[in-house]
């Protein structure tokens, strides 16, 4: 691949626009990321390989932070109430769209 087709993009939304447009051949995100963009440009889009590395996901607070329990707690009924399973099929699903598609 020529130097002058890889290029840094200082947040996802430009290197997609750039993949859409065909200003570069592949853009590398994290399969999370990925899956969010891939919505309604299913036609133009597709992940492929298996992921580089696999981390998880998760929120950081200052040790000792009392907002720790609250989070866990609110995260747990979400579980509990679908709420996270309906995120996951809005965001996540080929119902997602783009902001300004």
């Amino acid at each position: 691949m020529p130097e002058d087709r890889i290029q840094a993009f200082e947040q996802f939304p430009f290197a997609v626009a750039a993949l859409i447009n065909g200003d570069v051949d592949a853009v590398i995100m994290d399969e999370t990321a990925g899956q969010g963009y891939i919505g309604t440009n299913a036609e133009e889009l597709q992940l492929i390989g298996d992921p580089i590395s696999s981390d998880q996901l998760g929120f950081i607070f200052p040790k000792g932070s009392d907002l720790v329990g609250p989070v866990n707690q609110a995260l747990a009924e979400m579980r509990s109430s679908g709420k996270l399973d309906e995120l996951a099929q809005k965001y996540f699903s080929d119902e997602f769209e783009l902001p300004g598609s």
